[in-house]
């Protein structure tokens, strides 16, 4: 058997396989053939069913990710306790990134003191100054 063998028997099934319409039917001889409009019919329905079946899938891809969003809310409101989402002067800067959410380091200023580090929130709303790792100062822009 040569390399080509596989392509022409594949070939040779693709060709006898019997075709619904030798002639394509215009739209009006369709509706009127009743095999004609029972496949489009049956393509339509299973265009339907699939669409059905992908939005239900994605809904419970949604229904799994807000799940999932609010057990890592629980736990970080557990872990953190009483600093959750509230800043204090004094916080230790680690405990005050994790409870806080998301901020980013965006300058610093060296000091006599030390290096005093400017955070700021991803949504641009609120700001945390670090000195010596401990919040000096925190407000909301």
């Amino acid at each position: 058997m040569n390399h080509l063998a596989p392509w022409l028997l594949f070939g040779a099934a693709f060709m006898a396989a019997p075709l619904a319409h030798a002639q394509k039917l215009s739209d009006i001889e369709c509706f009127k053939s009743p095999t004609c409009r029972a496949e489009k019919e049956a393509v339509a329905q299973a265009q339907a069913e699939a669409r059905e079946r992908d939005h239900k899938a994605a809904l419970a891809r949604q229904a799994q990710q807000e799940a999932d969003e609010e057990r890592a809310e629980a736990a970080l409101k557990k872990a953190c306790g009483k600093d959750y989402m509230a800043p204090r002067i004094g916080m230790p800067i680690k405990r005050a990134l994790q409870c806080l959410g998301g901020f980013a380091l965006v300058r610093q200023v060296n000091r006599k003191d030390g290096v005093l580090s400017t955070y700021e929130s991803n949504d641009g709303e609120a700001w945390l100054h670090e000195l010596g790792g401990r919040v000096v100062a925190w407000g909301q822009n």
